[in-house]
């Protein structure tokens, strides 16, 4: 495990123990106040996190090749180099940054142990029990399926037109990706256009509002919770996601509203702690998310 995975695990750990150690229902006698307090705790920790999840998993998925030439013992050139660079990613040669163009019997070892690796579907088509060594058919098909390289494409799934969420809860903003490390998240009020007392029209700009940034795209969730400040309610309201890195992006189909919250008191009473009780709920919810997430980061 590198170094920057120990530290990031070690920090993901520190918040999940945290949260749990609080309990996520907690009881009655907890404040209002403190309940909010221990959700911005959690959503400034949370987005912490997801930054530091898509700059590992970005280091992980920079590099891609498709792979369309047999290879076998005594070539050389660049698509043997791109063979050992896959090998290595795959964790069969356990050897990180080495390459050269030359196809040895080396290179062919860790040939056989990737194609044992996945044997039922490189060698079980031949009725082959034992890697041979020669990356033939079904060899480039694997290496295709883990590392070629993927037009870039996103699709927003919520909210994605005529949900009603309200200001203090916590939803889940949903996308599917391909070929993209990263994403960055906005709420997008449209302009609107009014005629006057003499029909003339006037027209007022829209409003962007930024979500989230360098999020994990291959998470394909964000848990946010509405704040009620900085941002207007109303029933004209769509989510924007877009790659970080290009101009590929997708909005909501059709509008949602964002409602404002209408249970609240005054006098020093507690705000809604079942609303917030929630909000932990959702959180707690999506950390357990992350840490699959991180799992299967690790065993990369």
């Amino acid at each position: 495990m590198s170094h920057k995975k120990a530290i990031f695990v070690i920090s993901f750990l520190s918040v999940f123990g945290f949260i749990f150690n609080f309990n996520v229902c907690p009881t009655k006698a907890a404040t209002a106040v403190e309940l909010q307090v221990l959700i911005q705790q959690l959503q400034a920790q949370i987005q912490i996190l997801q930054q530091q999840l898509a700059q590992l998993q970005g280091q992980e998925e920079t590099w891609c090749h498709n792979f369309n030439v047999n290879l076998k013992i005594g070539d050389s050139g660049d698509e043997v180099a791109q063979l050992h660079t896959a090998l290595q990613k795959n964790g069969v040669w356990n050897v990180i940054g080495f390459s050269n163009t030359n196809f040895d019997e080396e290179t062919a070892s860790y040939v056989v142990a990737f194609q044992e690796k996945y044997a039922s579907e490189i060698l079980t088509p031949w009725s082959l029990k034992h890697g041979t060594g020669y990356v033939g058919k079904t060899t480039l098909a694997k290496l295709n399926q883990l590392y070629a390289c993927r037009e870039r494409s996103i699709t927003l799934t919520s909210p994605n037109g005529g949900e009603k969420w309200t200001v203090g809860e916590t939803h889940n903003i949903t996308w599917e990706a391909e070929g993209i490390g990263s994403v960055n998240l906005y709420l997008e009020i449209p302009g609107d256009c009014v005629n006057d007392e003499f029909d003339n029209p006037i027209c007022y700009p829209g409003t962007s509002y930024d979500i989230a940034t360098s999020v994990s795209a291959s998470s394909g969730s964000y848990s946010w919770t509405i704040p009620s400040r900085g941002i207007s309610t109303g029933d004209s309201s769509v989510v924007k996601v877009e790659d970080a890195d290009s101009d590929t992006f997708d909005v909501s189909d059709d509008y949602f509203s964002i409602l404002p919250s209408s249970t609240y008191y005054f006098n020093g009473l507690d705000l809604e702690v079942k609303s917030m009780e929630n909000q932990l709920a959702s959180i707690a919810a999506f950390l357990s998310q992350l840490l699959n997430e991180i799992r299967e980061l690790m065993d990369r």
